[in-house]
């Protein structure tokens, strides 16, 4: 072999190698699901934390960048990430946290404001008790500041109360006031479905400040409304999505109209006036949320607030804060703030459509000068239990997972033992007395058992998975909430920073939103303008809000 021979067949040695190291190898279905994972986990945390401080970025947004083009760029990210880890998967897994940690570290570095520094003073929070609501009551309190707490259960309120003075030792317990809390039985409850709890609440609440006026107002309480559209009165999960006292959607009836009454009451009793300052926690998913024309064109003014044409949030969703909430078609729906499409005609569930009245609740409170000044917020995607359907779940206080799964796994397999013969005489019961006569007939028939079997199916799985979901999944959110949901959701004390700053953070000083009185602040504590913030219909929601 000559020279040059040997020299051509080391480079094409050379090649090979290349080749092989840089070609896709031969992917197990075991490694083609780990990718999906990685991407599925790439794709929720880039948008996830992207929306707190990225996508409606002013900064960005006034350079020409809108927030759709950088939502679509971070699903390009992930994507590429994705793809990468088939070729180069140690170096996809470096990029991933790489671009992971810098944008957390971006969006939850956020400094804590001073309100009122030097001023001791009178502040109320709702949702006192845990998540948000707790962490602003905690820099409150720090700051000097008395505190109202107001909760949905007295009891957690006693109990947050005690963690925030064992965590600061220079809060005196007299800064943090639970109204009612010398009555027998200790402290009233604000139950923000309940008209006659707050009306209650806000007169023990005066009581407890003496009547001094309230300088920082934070209305703050909130949860994710679960549940179907149907109204079953039967199904033990109804309330979560319809209020009792109304019939109207719980979620737009405790957030908004609770909070309504409130100001209401604590205007009535001059304990806001023009030195308040109000902040509303809102969310993004405002933008998403819509009312129906019905709502302007009945008679009573009252259309489509019992939720006629819309859904709650069917499932919790694969992570917290993210519930899968379907969409609704209907003609008539409108979105104040649209993002991404256009949503005329399109819902996206009753959690979306409480917090845009929340913001036209913080317009209204401004424009009718209830209070000095009103904004709303964003706090983030924030690790808190807001989500769950029980937002009492306490891990601690459930039975050993020794003692519990025992019975769940015999509950388990005594629903597997009885799945065969349910389903065997379903499909004897649905099977048509004589032999079809004729295509419809057929058809009909086996539409009929069709139904019947997976009807039955559906039901003999979920009384085998029920006992052994019950055990696991309260343990598996607590964990999960401890651990790996930090990595993807802020913690509280960077969401009551941002909430604290729009409560006394300047606002926008131009832009058709701000002028039309709408002071929404992204999640990094930054009010937004026309080019973060665009306002699709600006007399439909000057209707909708008064």
């Amino acid at each position: 072999m000559s020279a040059r021979e040997k020299k051509l067949a080391r480079a094409a040695a050379r090649d090979a190698a290349a080749a092989a190291k840089t070609a896709p190898r031969r992917s197990s279905w075991l490694g083609y699901l780990l990718r999906l994972a990685l991407m599925y986990s790439g794709l929720s945390v880039f948008i996830l934390r992207s929306v707190d401080g990225l996508v409606f970025e002013p900064a960005l947004n006034d350079l020409g960048l809108s927030p759709e083009m950088i939502f679509g760029a971070t699903w390009l990210g992930a994507f590429l990430i994705w793809r990468l880890s088939a070729r180069r998967p140690s170096l996809a897994l470096a990029l991933a946290a790489i671009a992971f940690g810098a944008l957390k570290q971006y969006c939850d570095t956020i400094p804590t404001p001073d309100i009122l520094p030097g001023q001791p003073s009178v502040t109320l929070v709702t949702g006192a008790n845990a998540g948000i609501g707790r962490a602003v009551v905690e820099e409150l309190a720090r700051q000097g500041h008395d505190v109202v707490m107001g909760c949905r259960n007295p009891a957690r309120c006693f109990t947050a109360r005690e963690a925030i003075l064992d965590r600061n030792k220079s809060v005196r317990a007299e800064q943090l006031l639970i109204p009612g809390e010398g009555q027998q039985g200790g402290g009233l409850p604000l139950d923000l479905s309940r008209l006659a709890s707050v009306e209650a609440w806000t007169a023990a609440a005066a009581a407890s400040v003496t009547n001094r006026q309230i300088a920082v107002l934070v209305l703050n309480a909130g949860f994710v409304p679960f549940g179907s559209s149907e109204k079953k009165t039967e199904q033990a999960e109804t309330h979560e999505l319809y209020a009792a006292e109304s019939g109207w959607e719980a979620g737009l009836y405790a957030m908004y109209v609770g909070h309504h009454a409130l100001v209401h009451h604590l205007s009535a009793l001059s304990l806001i006036g023009a030195a308040t300052r109000a902040v509303v926690t809102a969310s993004d998913a405002m933008r998403f949320g819509s009312f129906d024309d019905s709502l302007l064109g009945s008679a009573s003014g009252l259309g489509d607030l019992a939720g006629e044409v819309t859904t709650g949030c069917q499932v919790p969703g694969p992570f917290p804060a993210t519930p899968i909430c379907p969409p609704t078609l209907h003609p008539g729906l409108r979105a104040a703030f649209p993002f991404c499409f256009p949503p005329r005609g399109v819902g996206f569930g009753a959690y979306g459509r409480a917090k845009l009245a929340n913001v036209f609740l913080a317009r209204e409170m401004q424009r009718r000068q209830l209070v000095g000044s009103a904004t709303s917020v964003m706090p983030g995607i924030v690790n808190t239990e807001v989500q769950r359907r029980d937002r009492n779940l306490d891990a601690a206080g459930l039975p050993s997972l020794a003692t519990a799964l025992p019975a769940a796994l015999a509950a388990s397999a005594a629903g597997l033992a009885a799945a065969p013969a349910a389903v065997y005489s379903t499909v004897r019961a649905a099977l048509p007395p004589a032999k079809p006569t004729s295509a419809t007939e057929a058809l009909s028939a086996f539409t009929n058992l069709t139904s019947a079997t997976l009807a039955t199916a559906v039901a003999s799985t979920t009384a085998v998975l029920s006992p052994l979901s019950a055990v696991l999944s309260p343990r598996l959110l607590a964990l999960g909430e401890k651990t790996f949901f930090k990595l993807f959701q802020r913690d509280a004390s960077v969401a009551a920073a941002v909430v604290l700053t729009a409560a006394v953070g300047p606002t926008h000083p131009s832009g058709f939103a701000a002028q039309q009185g709408y002071h929404y602040f992204g999640g990094r504590g930054q009010a937004l303008g026309d080019a973060s913030l665009t306002l699709s219909d600006a007399d439909w929601a000057d209707r909708v809000s008064r």
